[in-house]
């Protein structure tokens, strides 16, 4: 009987512990780490809304609702820079991972007073301007998702990583733009003075899941650096603050979650009808005027209208039922089109689904015309200048020929085409004809023949004497 043994290289162990610290290395947060203390003092210190940071905050939350009133993202940004609000968020997560209530009141505290201030300040701006128009910016704030709440985490992560180090850097700024705190409170505050519920309570909610998350992201990191935590006099208590934690947490993440999942299945609903209708309702003699495409949980709708030969009543039943292999079923598939008697269409669902479809198509032709213009105008430029720079002065060089060559009487500079049978090529070169009233040498007309070469800044040329 062989017993077989295998033998480790003890070079292949120390080279995989050596590898494995060199990617313990490379994650670990510890390395340029502030001391604990210090870390705990900036961030109570940032978690008080007094002075100079409740001022910074009126103006911050103006600044965001100018930006919102008038559409500018650039705007928008130059508020969220200067917001102070991720200092109170990262003291509620340091608190709740030291077990420091002082710390969690404080935070909660100055938390509150910024939301109540900001929807305040926010409020009376939107109700003395001018502008009642509600723009995309602020519509974008109304309706948070799942996907908001990955960016909140990710940017509490973001944000106490960049707190906790020995040098501070530009991180913080970058949190406060992708977290973008302070639009929602002045969408909050548009919603609670035009009166508009829903826009109120979805950007409040907007804020509440960014503010609980980057809280969340904090709690998490400063576990992981393993700050050092205050004991609770009775257990009990501690579990009991754990518990009611993990449940707001998870009310929080929920309604998002739902509406995430809404989104994702409108989306799929357009992508599926667009399909529907590129490949299904396609007739040489009939073209689609617009179309509109609407979901709802209850009642999605497809809504086309067509001009030239209808479609008959079978062909409508056909389209009905192909909605099912594009996983449209319980679609209502509304279609405008002339009848077969008149071959004519309601001029209201005209007017109502064309005027924007033609406005579109208007605006595209009327904008490749203008790109095909702008191009044939910059052809047209660069010949012109080529020919400006290709003309010559005749009268002026004549003059100057008659210093040099008193017996000068006409000279002719042209620009013609010569073909080379051999090389199969074309070139074009000056020619000069010209006249003198005696016989000049050989050696005279070279000579000319240079200086008109410089003259006119050519390369070469060639002399016909009359």
């Amino acid at each position: 009987m062989y017993k077989f043994i295998y033998m480790t290289d003890k070079n292949d162990t120390t080279d995989r512990k050596s590898f494995s610290k060199r990617i313990r290395e490379l994650f670990d947060l510890k390395s340029d780490k502030a001391s604990n203390q210090e870390i705990i003092d900036d961030i109570k210190k940032d978690a008080v809304f007094k002075g100079t940071n409740l001022w910074i905050l009126i103006f911050a939350i103006i600044i965001c609702s100018v930006g919102l009133d008038i559409n500018s993202t650039a705007v928008i940004i130059g508020g969220m820079l200067i917001s102070p609000l991720m200092g109170p968020l990262m003291g509620l997560g340091l608190g709740l991972s030291r077990n420091d209530l002082d710390l969690l009141k404080t935070s909660g505290y100055n938390i509150g007073i910024a939301m109540v201030l900001s929807i305040i300040t926010s409020a009376l701006y939107f109700y003395i301007s001018p502008l009642d128009k509600v723009q995309s910016e602020l519509l974008s704030r109304t309706s948070p998702a799942i996907w908001d709440v990955i960016i909140a985490i990710s940017g509490g992560f973001a944000g106490i990583i960049a707190y906790t180090r020995k040098e501070k850097n530009n991180v913080i700024p970058g949190v406060a733009i992708a977290t973008a705190l302070m639009p929602p409170l002045s969408t909050a505050g548009f919603g609670l003075a035009t009166g508009n519920m829903h826009f109120f309570w979805g950007a409040l909610y907007l804020f509440l899941i960014n503010s609980i998350f980057i809280s969340t992201g904090t709690y998490i990191i400063i576990r992981i650096l393993k700050i050092r935590r205050k004991q609770f006099v009775d257990p009990d208590r501690q579990k009991r603050v754990k518990r009611i934690v993990i449940f707001l947490i998870l009310l929080f993440i929920a309604p998002s979650v739902y509406t995430a999942y809404l989104m994702v299945k409108e989306s799929e609903f357009e992508k599926n009808a667009s399909s529907f209708i590129r490949n299904e309702i396609d007739y040489p003699e009939t073209f689609i005027i617009s179309k509109k495409i609407r979901y709802s949980t209850d009642n999605p709708e497809i809504q086309i209208t067509l001009f030239g030969n209808p479609l008959d009543s079978m062909e409508v039943i056909r389209l009905n039922k192909d909605l099912i292999d594009y996983d449209l079923k319980n679609t209502k598939l509304i279609i405008n089109q002339p009848s077969p008697a008149n071959n004519k269409i309601s001029l209201k669902v005209l007017k109502e689904n064309v005027k924007t479809d033609i406005l579109e198509s208007i605006y595209e032709k009327n904008n490749r015309i203008m790109i095909q213009k702008d191009s044939m105008i910059n052809i047209l430029l660069s010949k012109l200048n080529q020919i400006e720079k290709d003309t010559i002065p005749i009268k002026q060089i004549a003059n100057e020929a008659k210093i040099y060559y008193p017996e000068l009487e006409k000279i002719s500079i042209l620009y013609s085409p010569e073909y080379n049978l051999n090389s199969n090529r074309t070139d074009t070169l000056p020619t000069a004809i010209i006249k003198f009233s005696k016989k000049y040498r050989n050696k005279d007309i070279e000579k000319f023949k240079k200086w008109l070469i410089t003259r006119i800044n050519a390369d070469t040329l060639k002399i016909v004497i009359e």
